[in-house]
């Protein structure tokens, strides 16, 4: 069965659905009943064992259609699997009448990724991919919930599957003396003291201001495992957090790493705090990174309060500053000691693939 993917983003764009894209296929790659494809922006990787990468569009606008006609003229595929949205479509429409297009060329059966909740403001900008009939993903099992009700009740009649997510990011391979060793190196003299990784892209919805109000740097150490922008105002109001008279010496600020540096410094954190803005969802995959590593995470949630042992983490309610701290306080004294446990939301990259192989053995039939 041939089945070509089309995704706006691909390594080494940096972009959560083509890092995501990027795991599945190295499972999906390895089917011996299918045959993968990949159309996606110019500046990706062109090799990949197991697919057959096209990194041929420039810009994801209609001049691009020729290309996309002449790429699966050639690759005959039985299924088209498009990821939305990613990085590379930036604000093109084009994207959104893709499934239109393809079957215009002939394409019978189309697939749909949608990763993110449509806002208000982009209400109509998926409309065209409902046009044609065609299977929808969502990543999350509570999507319809997040949507306007005007896209619900559309939803509602398409076939919709439920498939999770997973960490980006592998798992260290560190033992406890290397980490021991790593976290010395990096904190010198204050390695004893509680470490908080936070690890992700810098957005103001992140809401990570509230982790150095809660946090406090007589007893925190914390470790952003990220990049800060000198042309972002968010990022100089958090340069500007980091480099106050209160916690200038408490912070240490990694830049970009790749995968494998990013997990050890996730592995030798006390806990992961995410102050997400808008509650954590199963989307977050900082979140599943750090689980991953069996790093105690607390984080933020609408409907979730408290300790979770399935999940190995502890939900304070979107900006109560005041629950931040008393859960860092309360955890502090308990988990460097604590022994680390693993997370049921973090699935195996194998498992995800088998669930989307039922899905095109189920379009075959």
């Amino acid at each position: 069965m041939r089945v070509l993917y089309i995704s706006g983003a691909f390594p080494p764009m940096k972009c959560g659905v083509g890092d995501y894209l990027y795991q599945l296929l190295s499972e999906m790659g390895k089917m011996r009943n299918l045959n993968i494809s990949l159309i996606t922006s110019s500046e990706c990787i062109e090799q990949m064992q197991g697919v057959s990468i096209y990194p041929i569009i420039k810009r994801w606008d209609f001049t691009a259609f020729p290309q996309i006609i002449k790429t699966v003229s050639k690759i005959r595929p039985d299924i088209v699997h498009i990821q939305y949205p990613t990085i590379g479509y930036k604000k093109y429409l084009f994207p959104s009448f893709l499934p239109v297009l393809l079957k215009v060329l002939g394409v019978k059966k189309i697939v749909q990724t949608w990763h993110e909740p449509l806002s208000r403001k982009g209400l109509f900008r998926y409309f065209p991919n409902l046009l044609v009939d065609s299977i929808i993903i969502n990543v999350e099992s509570d999507y319809l919930n997040k949507l306007p009700n005007f896209y619900a009740n559309l939803l509602n009649k398409k076939i919709r599957c439920y498939i999770p997510i997973s960490s980006n990011i592998p798992m260290s391979k560190l033992d406890n003396k290397e980490k021991l060793s790593l976290r010395k190196r990096i904190f010198k003299e204050q390695y004893q003291k509680n470490i908080i990784a936070y690890f992700g892209f810098i957005t103001p919805n992140k809401g990570l201001e509230y982790l150095f109000q809660a946090a406090n740097p007589e007893k925190d150490s914390i470790l952003l495992i990220c990049e800060l922008k000198e042309s972002d105002k968010y990022h100089n109001k958090i340069k500007d957090i980091i480099n106050s008279d209160r916690w200038k010496k408490n912070v240490v600020l990694t830049g970009y790493l790749p995968d494998e540096k990013v997990a050890d410094y996730l592995a030798i954190a006390d806990m992961a705090v995410f102050p997400f803005i808008k509650g954590c969802s199963e989307r977050n995959g900082s979140v599943l990174a750090a689980l991953l590593q069996n790093t105690f995470v607390i984080t933020t949630s609408f409907e979730k309060n408290g300790y979770f042992g399935n999940e190995h983490i502890y939900y304070v309610h979107p900006g109560n500053k005041t629950e931040l701290e008393q859960a860092i306080i309360r955890y502090r004294k308990q988990n460097i000691h604590q022994e680390r446990q693993s997370s049921s939301l973090v699935k195996p990259w194998s498992e995800i693939a088998m669930m989307h192989e039922r899905i095109y053995r189920f379009l075959g039939k």
